[in-house]
């Protein structure tokens, strides 16, 4: 019997969003091979105090060797840029020390997230998923707005991505022993120019059976716009942001109905009803693809060009038409304007995009059907999580 052991973030949860469900899915089809799996998670007290009843209760759970929840204690006090601030923010002298003390007889390693990446430089026979740069995430997540304290985080967060610091990033990482990937094309092309073997590989969703993909089409006086995810992530928050600036527009320019229904968990209601545009929070729901085949189409709206939008390819395999803002196609290099989705740039392009697909049906048909090839061609998990296993072996 193989013996992997499995590095990442956060937790296992098919229905938490993108590091859930990739942890989800693969520790499935690693316990499914019959593997002896060992799996060590680096979570956040909060994040874990909020999701760990997600969990807990799963089969999945006891069916694996070993299941290591660390806390993970990020020191962002210290002034450190360039490298060394890229060390603290990842954690990395405290999965050193996790890996340091485990057995060194696996078959194979598994990671996502550059500390553990950084962490298994030593160890044979590893893939390594770096998951979205920091630099990028906060330089485009955080406003200057002459707030002295954003700006200086902002400018260590820049500094980490700095060419010396991904060189250097390249002599630990570029080992004979090891694969280095990045979901993002965006990214890993990135760090390709600057002396960092990084080669592309396909995210995935949850894998959706064809009969439950989207059936129904409707042209009646009502039209339902889904927005898919908990709404305090940063993608989220730049949706709303978005979507707020949109309503209105949506309601002088267009005479029918239009639902905006946020499926998906969060603290506050960000956007309000007005005249002909009906907001609805759904909330967590359980059976999330009949929830989303019922609305009309699905939006991804934030400019926000960092990793993968996990949503919309959840959105692909139930064959829905999206609209996305056209900052998506930095990480889903797969998706062709007016083939799978439709792309907008700002609200009077969103609200055109809602337009044509309100009044035509046949784009409405044409986008799920391509939608759903897509994603069996480039997203679904059996081949990508196959990918990524023969990368060790596995």
């Amino acid at each position: 019997m193989k013996k992997i052991a499995f590095f990442s973030t956060g937790i296992p949860d098919h229905t938490q969003g993108g590091t859930g469900i990739f942890n989800y899915n693969l520790i499935k089809e690693l316990v499914n091979k019959n593997y002896s799996v060992d799996v060590f998670l680096r979570v956040d007290k909060n994040f874990l105090d909020k999701y760990k009843k997600n969990f807990q209760s799963d089969d999945l759970i006891k069916k694996i060797n070993s299941f290591n929840l660390i806390e993970q204690k990020t020191n962002t006090r210290n002034l450190n840029f360039f490298f060394n601030h890229l060390k603290d923010i990842y954690w990395v002298e405290g999965c050193k020390k996790i890996v340091n003390n485990i057995d060194n007889n696996y078959d194979a390693y598994i990671s996502l997230d550059l500390g553990w990446a950084i962490a298994l430089a030593e160890r044979k026979n590893v893939v390594s998923i770096l998951g979205d740069p920091y630099c990028d995430r906060i330089k485009n997540s955080l406003n200057w707005n002459f707030n002295l304290i954003n700006i200086f985080r902002k400018l260590r967060a820049i500094s980490t991505g700095n060419k010396n610091v991904n060189k250097k990033l390249g002599i630990i990482l570029n080992g004979k022993n090891r694969t280095v990937c990045s979901f993002s094309n965006y990214h890993a092309n990135k760090f390709n120019s600057e002396n960092f073997n990084c080669i592309q590989i396909n995210g995935f969703s949850n894998y959706v059976p064809i009969e439950e993909v989207k059936k129904n089409f409707f042209n009646n006086e009502t039209f339902t716009i889904a927005h898919l995810g908990d709404l305090d992530t940063t993608a989220s928050r730049k949706n709303l942001d978005f979507l707020n600036s949109s309503v209105k527009l949506l309601s002088e320019r267009l005479k029918k109905k239009i639902i905006i229904k946020f499926i998906g968990r969060y603290s506050k209601k960000a956007v309000l009803s007005t005249n002909n545009v009906e907001i609805v929070y759904a909330g967590f729901v359980k059976n999330l693809n009949s929830e989303l085949t019922n609305c009309d189409a699905v939006v991804s709206a934030s400019d926000y060009p960092v990793g993968i939008r996990q949503r919309i390819i959840s959105a692909l395999s139930l064959g829905m038409p999206c609209i996305a803002h056209n900052s998506v196609s930095y990480g889903l290099h797969q998706l062709k304007q007016g083939h799978d989705v439709l792309y907008c740039k700002n609200s009077q392009e969103f609200v055109k995009n809602v337009d044509l697909l309100m009044t035509d049906l046949s784009l409405q048909k044409k986008l799920s059907k391509n939608a759903r090839e897509t994603w069996d061609k480039n997203f679904d998990p059996n081949k990508s999580i196959k990918g990524i296993l023969n990368k060790v072996g596995c």
